[in-house]
């Protein structure tokens, strides 16, 4: 029994010893992680001190310098962030600057995600793509109908020609996107990837320009309209405010500029027209198609004919 106890104890003190060192290596290290925190805080303000001090050598003294002066100099290189803090209280007008451009562009980040939140039961009034439009002095034709009142043909040709896989992914196709990239690899010239969500985030709240940080943009905005619309939310904006011809905006709109009707009584030849001219409306003309946009027409209503029902997520009740 002797001899179990004194193993017994031994072990006790094994254990004590043991997590004597680890208290002792984790308080070191958490002394090493404050320290390293306190110089990445103090490390702008003493990089700023060093950049401005920098061009005075310190055994070359400027004209009319001397031993006092440059040792002020070093007292004021040593003083890190309350240099720094000096150096803001002597430019207030670009700090508030700087502050007022952050805030600025953290607002014109978030806002489209609380006006998506908010699409979701209210019709959206404009888009920037219509606001441009009416601040460079265009009239705009725009009338909002709901998705009952557009014709189930032109629903389902935008689906099939603009974004095939609509009823399958949420909001970006990287399958679409891999196939552009093997385009660009074999020289071809690349087709479009941009998914009807994510031409609904540029129309909504972007800009028509191709730049890649709209695309970034776009990306998680098409995530999160997806996540809180339904699909038939997301084609009835979609088709409300994309633009059909020179300053016509929405479905509604279009049918009466292009064929004089309604968008619910669009045939399905029409809407295969109107959406052969959707990627240019600028060029191609629904109401008076030239020869390409007649036989982009025809394979639209081929592809209609065979894959229909891969836009039938919108009709579902």
């Amino acid at each position: 029994m002797s001899s179990f106890g004194e193993k017994m104890r031994q072990m006790r003190d094994r254990l004590k010893s043991a997590g004597e060192h680890l208290h002792r290596t984790a308080r070191a290290t958490g002394q090493d992680a404050a320290q390293a925190l306190q110089r990445a805080v103090r490390w702008p303000g003493a990089w700023w001190t060093g950049r401005r001090t920098a061009q005075i050598e310190p055994t070359e003294p400027a004209w009319g310098e001397g031993p006092r002066e440059m040792q002020a100099v070093a007292d004021a290189a040593a003083e890190g962030p309350s240099a720094a803090a000096g150096w803001r209280d002597r430019h207030p007008t670009l700090v508030k600057g700087l502050r007022i451009a952050a805030i600025a562009l953290a607002v014109f980040l978030a806002l489209p995600y609380i006006f998506i939140l908010i699409y979701r039961f209210v019709d959206p009034p404009i888009s920037a793509l219509m606001l441009r439009h009416a601040l460079l002095g265009h009239e705009i034709r725009h009338q909002w109908v709901d998705f009952d009142a557009i014709s189930p043909n032109l629903a389902t040709a935008a689906i099939i020609a603009e974004d095939a896989r609509f009823c399958s992914h949420w909001g970006v196709d990287w399958g679409a996107v891999g196939e552009v990239l093997d385009d660009l690899e074999i020289g071809e010239t690349p087709r479009g990837a941009s998914t009807i969500a994510m031409q609904t985030a540029k129309n909504l709240f972007l800009w028509p320009e191709q730049i890649y940080i709209r695309k970034v943009l776009e990306v998680p905005l098409a995530y999160f309209m997806t996540l809180v619309w339904p699909r038939q939310r997301i084609i009835e904006i979609y088709l409300n405010i994309a633009e059909w011809g020179p300053d016509v905006f929405g479905a509604e709109a279009a049918a009466e500029d292009h064929f004089g009707k309604s968008a619910a009584s669009l045939s399905r030849r029409e809407a295969a027209l109107l959406v052969a001219a959707l990627p240019n409306p600028y060029i191609r003309n629904a109401g008076r198609p030239g020869p390409k946009t007649r036989r982009l027409a025809s394979r639209i209503q081929s592809r209609v004919n065979r894959e229909a029902q891969d836009a039938s997520c919108v009709f579902a009740r």
